[in-house]
């Protein structure tokens, strides 16, 4: 259930200095997301403050684990914020050592360009630039006919290598003559096909990668922390999207899709009786008896071969 509320980050990772932040959230909820007690948005996305503290976006840029809770629930929006400065008062946040806060509420204010934008570190102002250029590169690719932009300067970087012009390439592709291959220029687009060939198989690093850009985070900064090439990065991303439902349920529970799929399986083979596995494997996952049955029914189609 969705709902408005004051909460309370605690920096875990930290047992001393400045490790709290008190804020306030509008129709969202607390939960264990990841195995840490997150604030969920409306979508289900993860959100971890508006804060501008220098020192708190730079604890979460080195890895420290923020973990959320409700001070108090508050029926009317128009009081979340006279209830957030009561409780920054009462705990003198905004003075104290302890704490990240650095002035009380303000009602109705914008957006800080430097605030945190997620638990990476990124700033809203470093997310939409990065999101805008990721997603122009692909808009790109798509107006040549390609999926993304990784799959097309993979195909610009054949034809180079086939000694092909640049305007033969941009213009099969309806582009100006200069188009191709400025296009791929400052791009190691042979280190990204050596590190896709590497890579593409790899489960764990598809699915953190895939989790980095759930949780928020840029393709490009996740495609920095992980040490991939953009166009590598883009092509392991796939269709992939935010709410994804299946990886979203698969995330919550610490598992792949693929783990989660199997876990239902088993869960359903060691059962004595087929019926009370789907039930027992609904319960021990927490998940619905339609969810659990669709999973298993794709697990005996990708695994089994239709009987003559």
């Amino acid at each position: 259930m969705k709902r408005n509320f004051v909460y309370l980050l605690t920096n875990i990772t930290k047992q001393s200095g400045r490790r709290f932040y008190i804020g306030s959230k509008q129709e969202s909820s607390v939960e264990e997301f990841d195995g840490v007690m997150t604030i969920l948005n409306r979508n289900g996305t993860p959100y971890y403050s508006s804060t501008t503290s220098y020192e708190m976006l730079e604890d979460v840029k080195n890895g420290h684990i923020l973990s959320a809770e409700v001070l108090e629930y508050v029926v009317n929006r128009e009081d979340l914020i006279k209830v957030e400065n009561e409780y920054i008062k009462k705990f003198n946040a905004v003075d104290s050592p302890e704490y990240y806060n650095k002035a009380y509420a303000i009602l109705n204010a914008h957006y800080d360009p430097l605030a945190l934008a997620n638990k990476y570190g990124e700033t809203i102002a470093e997310l939409s630039s990065r999101n805008s250029t990721w997603s122009k590169r692909d808009g790109r690719a798509k107006e040549c006919g390609f999926n993304n932009f990784g799959e097309m300067y993979f195909w610009i970087q054949e034809q180079k290598e086939l000694g092909r012009s640049g305007k033969e390439v941009s213009e099969q592709i309806g582009k100006e003559r200069h188009f191709a291959y400025r296009t791929i220029k400052g791009m190691n687009i042979p280190k990204a096909k050596e590190q896709y060939e590497t890579l593409k198989d790899d489960e764990n690093l598809i699915t953190e990668l895939r989790k980095m850009v759930y949780n928020n985070c840029s393709p490009i900064y996740a495609c920095e922390k992980l040490g991939l090439e953009w166009a590598c990065g883009r092509l392991l991303l796939g269709d992939f999207r935010e709410r994804d439902k299946g990886f979203v349920a698969s995330l919550k529970r610490g598992m792949t899709k693929d783990q989660m799929e199997r876990r239902i399986v088993q869960i359903v083979y060691d059962s004595p009786k087929v019926g009370n596995g789907f039930k027992e494997a609904a319960k021990e996952l927490d998940l619905s008896l339609e969810t659990v049955r669709r999973y298993f029914i794709r697990y005996v189609k990708n695994n089994l071969k239709r009987p003559d």
